[in-house]
């Protein structure tokens, strides 16, 4: 299943695994505390 539909990314790549695409995700440049 594509994990960002709006915009092309090939590798589909999810750096924090959300589920949303390094593409479409507005927070993949911000770590998440755990």
């Amino acid at each position: 299943q594509d994990n960002c539909p709006t915009i092309a990314n090939q590798d589909q790549t999810d750096t924090d695994h959300d589920g949303i695409g390094d593409a479409c995700d507005p927070h993949t440049t911000t770590k998440t505390p755990r």
